[in-house]
């Protein structure tokens, strides 16, 4: 069976009216893209050891709104390969994969066929790797987790804890409308810095504006304006992407500014790790290639800052935190631009040597931003 279904996203609300009685309660879940009640449908139509070749957004890979169908299909067959065409079709702005499953067959195999085609971010035409089968779980299929790359995920997962368990992650405020309530001075005393996703750039606030947050406007915000009211750091919420690889443009803020709702704060809820730590490794090479390769599986549209929080944070001294933490100051007071790229290089040096790479696989993520 071939096919090519349609990609748009229902509520689960429409789901269940429309289609009533078909069991998809375990694949819909909430906004879901109807894509997914394909491939449960014909799966469940296929013969026993039968296949089915569909293309699907490439978003079935990695993302958590495609949980329940991704256990479907762990459940009911075997994954026999998948192919990532990037963008398959002129003028739709999705990537997309082409999936082949073999349904409930006698024997599984030890290792799934990934392919990449025509890529943005390789001169090859064409390449193909194996990932281990039992890498495949309800939570991502993550296929590009070969050989030398499975060895880097699994070097930065050892003692570290995830960002997700060490910081809260409260979004912006939604009040771009109150637009006339931005100044760029203060009006009042009262009045607060205020910053936009496109204020950021990596370690650096670019603007300086302020808001009267204290009109009527905002009053209903005020509560989360307190929580905002601490240091921080602000993370632009669309990650950047370039054509081999994603920016992730983060920087700290210790004067409790409020932002708006194209930015994310990371706040600390754990004391065994500094700030100007977490920032110089959300700005590191090493964490942008850990984020495009395992958990956007290389995908170059639209991706938030949500799945961020999946980032693996190492559990190190103080001293090789306060390390990381003298060369972000230095950094952040450095105004020659030959100067902050020596003091980049030094910060992705030390998380290198923080996550225990060793040089094949440094040479690697290097390579990556050569190409």
């Amino acid at each position: 069976m071939v096919g090519n279904p349609p990609y748009f996203n229902m509520s689960q609300e429409q789901i269940e009216k429309k289609y009533a009685g078909q069991d998809f309660d375990n694949i819909a879940t909430g906004v879901t893209n109807i894509a997914a009640l394909f491939l449960k449908k014909y799966i469940t139509l296929l013969e026993p050891n039968g296949y089915l070749g569909f293309v699907v957004p490439k978003s079935l890979t990695y993302s958590g709104s495609w949980e329940g169908i991704r256990k479907f299909i762990l459940d009911e067959t075997e994954i026999v390969k998948v192919i990532d065409v990037h963008e398959a079709f002129e003028g739709v702005l999705l990537e997309q994969v082409a999936i082949i499953l073999q349904k409930k067959p006698s024997t599984k195999k030890e290792f799934i066929e990934v392919q990449y085609i025509d890529l943005p971010y390789t001169k090859k035409k064409t390449e193909k790797h194996k990932v281990a089968t039992k890498l495949f779980t309800k939570d991502m299929f993550p296929i590009y987790c070969f050989n030398i790359n499975n060895e880097i995920k699994n070097q930065c997962l050892k003692n570290a804890k995830l960002l997700d368990d060490i910081s809260k992650s409260p979004r912006g405020l939604p009040i771009q409308k109150f637009k006339y309530l931005f100044t760029d001075k203060p009006s009042a005393s009262s009045d607060k810095r205020i910053i936009r996703g496109d204020d950021i750039e990596k370690y650096k606030i670019k603007n300086e504006s302020f808001v009267q947050h204290t009109r009527a406007e905002l009053n209903k915000y005020s509560q989360k304006i307190m929580v905002l009211d601490c240091k921080k750091i602000v993370v632009q919420n669309i990650v950047a992407q370039t054509s081999n690889h994603l920016v992730i443009i983060a920087a700290f803020d210790d004067t409790g500014a409020i932002d708006v709702d194209t930015v994310n704060n990371i706040i600390l809820n754990d004391n065994e790790f500094d700030y100007k730590y977490i920032l110089g490794f959300l700005n590191s090479r090493l964490a942008e290639y850990y984020a495009f390769n395992f958990l956007f599986n290389r995908a170059v549209r639209t991706m938030h800052f949500e799945t961020l929080r999946q980032l693996p944070i190492k559990i190190v001294s103080e001293d090789k935190q306060k390390k990381v933490a003298d060369l972000v100051d230095k950094l952040l007071g450095e105004t020659q631009d030959s100067e902050k790229i020596k003091l980049r290089a030094k910060i992705d040096e030390e998380f290198y040597s923080i996550y225990g790479l060793k040089s094949k696989e440094i040479a690697l993520i290097e390579k990556s931003y050569a190409d």
